[in-house]
Order: structure tokens, then sequence, then C-alpha cells
């Protein structure tokens, strides 16, 4: 952010005075702002109309935006324009007054009233997303059913390089408990499609499978949870009521048997030392003890 006058002088559209010393001043003591919806707005550093003098993208102000209340979003453009070297320039920049107020009156009128434009532009946002609740979502959004083509993605991450990592907008912020409430409430009961089904396997697949993503240290955790969990003998009760009231459901019954037909079953033998007989393996240990009961036959 030290370099905001420096860019602003060259593209000689402003003078070095104490209205750019403020407007450099607003700008740094917003830098952190977070975007809040009905209440900020997104501000452009060095103003649009400056990339016919300069290239912008080269500049090291990251993203060239910042988050403004709608105060300091007038007042941002009334210092621009009262240290504007071109009418142009604060031409623009008392346009801008304007468009943020949403009125045409004189500037000066528009920045004595600041606290009630404020307070106007939280109603309007308010009451236009009440109005737009439930349109475009669904069939009725114009993209539904589209998806974005490979090439477009890389133009858009092109166009982006700033938004990774730290500089993110969404970096360092975790979801509150809410959030992932009403995301799991909607999400409750929903039945994916094969399409949505088919895709995550081919994504999956595409990375090389879940397994690379499971560390040895986190399959032996799973392994002793799961033999914790099933060495108790109150869970080894609940999994027996649960199969057994399963079963006895004939819906379930036929569908499970129906799904077990034609299939393949995977069994492993062993050559008994004894006989010589192939025993499968889940049978050979009983086979063995058969063995010494008769007396090694």
């Amino acid at each position: 952010m030290e370099d905001i006058k420096y860019i602003l002088i060259k593209t000689g559209q402003f003078v070095d005075n104490e209205w750019l010393d403020k407007y450099v001043e607003l700008i740094k003591r917003n830098e952190n702002l977070r975007k809040q919806k009905t209440v900020t707005q997104k501000h452009h550093i060095i103003p649009r109309y400056c990339e016919q003098f300069i290239d912008v993208t080269k500049c090291s102000i990251i993203g060239n935006t910042v988050n403004l209340l709608l105060a300091d979003h007038a007042t941002a453009h009334y210092y621009l324009a009262l240290c504007s070297l071109t009418p142009y320039s604060r031409y623009a920049n008392e346009s801008s007054i304007k468009f943020i107020c949403r009125d045409n009156k004189d500037v000066s009128q528009l920045m004595e009233s600041l606290d009630y434009y404020s307070d106007l532009y939280a109603d309007y946002i308010q009451l236009n997303s009440a109005m737009q609740t439930g349109k475009g979502k669904g069939e009725s959004n114009p993209f539904y059913g589209k998806h974005h083509s490979q090439e477009t993605i890389s133009k858009m991450k092109k166009n982006h390089p700033h938004l990774k990592g730290e500089n993110h907008p969404n970096y360092g912020n975790h979801m509150s408990e809410e959030s992932k409430r009403k995301i799991s409430d909607a999400n409750r009961g929903r039945i994916k499609t094969q399409q949505e089904i088919q895709k995550r396997i081919e994504t999956i697949e595409s990375m090389g499978g879940m397994s690379q993503f499971i560390t040895e240290e986190t399959r032996e955790k799973i392994s002793m949870s799961r033999t914790e969990w099933w060495n108790t003998n109150d869970n080894k009760k609940k999994a027996s009521e649960k199969t057994k009231s399963l079963w006895e459901d004939n819906e379930y019954r036929k569908k499970h048997i129906d799904a077990m037909r034609g299939k393949k079953k995977h069994i492993t033998y062993k050559e008994c030392a004894i006989c010589g007989k192939q025993i499968s393996a889940s049978n050979y240990k009983r086979h063995i003890e058969c063995h010494k009961v008769k007396g090694g036959k």
C-alpha cells in the first residue's frame, strides 16, 4: 500500500496535496475491512479510468480493490475529486459520488447527508435481496446445466493470480457452527444423482484415488477406533439387533440377495499339511483341529 500516492501522481490525473494524503490514509485504514452485505462497497484504489494512462495490473497493489462503508466510499471519491489535476478526473469522481448515493444532487449536499444515504443503501439491498429470493435458482438460472470449459477455468485463474493463499478473501476464515448446521439441514435427505456420483468418482480417480491422502498413521487410528468400538458388548448387541431388524424386512432381504446373486466369491485356499486337501482359509484352523481330534488322520 506504500506506493498508492506515487502511482496516482504517475497517472498525471492527480496533484500531490493534503487531499491526496487523506485519501491514502483512508485506504490504509480500511485495507483489512471484510466484505459485509448491505454495509460495504467495493472501491478501486487506482480509479478504473486511469487504466488508459497506466498499466494497473503491473502495480504492486494486489487486486486494486478495498471494501469501504458507503460514507467512506463517497469520501474517498470526494478526496480524489479535490486532488484532481484535470477536469475529466474531477468530473469522473463527482459522478461516482452521485452514483454511490443514487442521487443527482450537488456533491456538497450529498456529502452533508452521508448517514442518510448509508441507511437508504442498506434498506435498498435488503429489499432487493427479498425480491430476488428464489429467482435465478435451479432451472430458472440461465447457467443451469452448463459447465465452464477447462479453457475458461484456465483463463479465470490467469486473470485472478492474486486470489491465492493469504491473498484470498476467505483465507483464514472458518465456517461457523450455524453455517455448518444450515448446510447439513439443506443436504439432509437429499439423494445424489447418478451423474453427481460418477463425476465424484472420476475426480477422485483423476487425483490417483483417496488412498494417497490417507497416511499410515491415520489408517492405524481408524483401525484402533473401530476395534475399540467393536470390543464393547453394547455396540456388538446394537449391531446384532440392527442386522436382525434389517433382515426381517422382506424388501431389504430380497434386495440384498439380488445384489449378491451372480457375484463371484473370492475365496483363498490353503493346502492342508496333514491330508493335502485344499481348504478355505476361513475353515483351515477348524480343519486342523479336526485332525487333532481324530488322532492326526
